[in-house]
């Protein structure tokens, strides 16, 4: 069998002979993870041309859902590498709701001891028959904690803290579901934490590197939360227009 494709450089066609199909065969049978990298600057060019050759990649439409952001400055690649993510664990459950029903308590927080830290309680859907319960919310060390043991025992910890708080009730508590930030794929946390004297970073990443712009929560005073996120996303586009001004302006009168 004999097929041929139009070599997408612009050159013949390329022939899938035996020849190639086993050499494409040696390729998928050795492909490999790569966890370590070289640190060498790559020959002029080549960064361009892989990029080129990863956009071949297979999409819906066409759509190419992907975005590739060159840093090359080495204060911003140190200070992107040093900003510290945040863990953070949440395990909920689902009971009669006995926080309304028998005690009267509707929406809020309760603050416990030890790694499950707070039990929330839901604001909404008030005297229906279930609600959802969340009898855990740890942030950094308390949920890298909480995260390090098995599940069932997580659920037991959590259990205990609403029973201490509700004496009775925990027995209530069904279809336990836990998240932890830290194992979830291509999430390095839950929001960024800058340390003390991390200051000359934080202000490094909220200017340019050549034509990137960076933005997020991790670039906003408002800590975690959408509209620090938000904000920082204007600010960003606050910049980008201001460049643009100049440069027109500067254009317009050489």
């Amino acid at each position: 069998m004999k097929a041929q494709i139009q070599d997408s450089a612009g050159g013949g066609p390329t022939d899938f002979d035996e020849g190639f199909r086993a050499r494409l065969r040696d390729l998928l049978v050795w492909r490999r993870d790569v966890r370590r990298f070289r640190h060498d600057p790559l020959p002029s060019g080549t960064l361009e041309r892989l990029i080129r050759l990863a956009c071949l990649a297979p999409s819906v439409g066409l759509s190419q859902p992907w975005r590739f952001v060159i840093v090359d400055d080495p204060a911003h690649r140190a200070a992107i590498r040093d900003v510290d993510y945040a863990n953070a664990v949440k395990i909920a459950w689902q009971s009669r709701r006995f926080w309304e029903a028998d005690e009267h308590i509707y929406g809020g927080i309760s603050w416990t001891t030890g790694p499950t830290t707070q039990v929330w309680y839901p604001s909404d859907r008030l005297f229906s028959a279930k609600g959802i319960l969340l009898g855990a919310y740890a942030i950094g060390g308390q949920a890298d904690e909480l995260a390090s043991r098995p599940l069932p025992e997580q659920f037991d910890t959590s259990r205990a803290a609403i029973e201490g708080l509700h004496p009775g009730r925990s027995r209530e508590l069904e279809k336990p579901m836990a998240v932890a930030w830290s194992k979830m794929p291509y999430s390095l946390g839950f929001a960024a934490r800058f340390r003390n004297g991390q200051e000359s970073e934080y202000s490094l990443l909220n200017t340019p590197d050549g034509p990137f712009y960076f933005a997020g929560e991790h670039l906003s005073r408002i800590g975690p939360w959408q509209e620090g996120a938000i904000l920082s996303a204007r600010r960003a586009a606050n910049m980008i227009d201001k460049h643009r001004r100049v440069t027109d302006a500067t254009n317009a009168n050489p």
